[in-house]
């Protein structure tokens, strides 16, 4: 996750998720990232999948090889999994009180 504290209203956060293969010991090369924008909008907060860019991903650290693109994720089973895990952390991780939803 990453944004800038007091500026999440107007220029949101970005969030990267790394999901692991089927294998529990799964290394760098089977894992993937999926890319979240987060906006705060008249209606409430959101998210919106955006394509997984190699360059912003590994600034989080080489946890994974696979960057996904929008299209990989949306409309089919892997957006609800993303979706879920972004509330998940939103509701419980104290830390993003500064991007408004705690």
């Amino acid at each position: 996750m990453h944004w800038t504290v007091g500026h999440v209203f107007e220029n949101g956060a970005y969030f990267a998720i790394i999901l692991r293969g089927r294998d529990n010991e799964a290394n760098a090369t089977e894992r993937y990232a999926v890319s979240l924008e987060y906006r705060v909008r008249d209606n409430g907060p959101e998210f919106m999948v955006v394509d997984a860019v190699p360059d912003r991903v590994a600034k989080i650290g080489a946890l994974a090889d696979h960057c996904l693109k929008r299209n990989d994720v949306i409309g089919g089973p892997l957006a609800k999994t993303v979706f879920d895990i972004c509330d998940v952390v939103l509701t419980q991780d104290k830390r993003l009180a500064a991007l408004g939803v705690a």
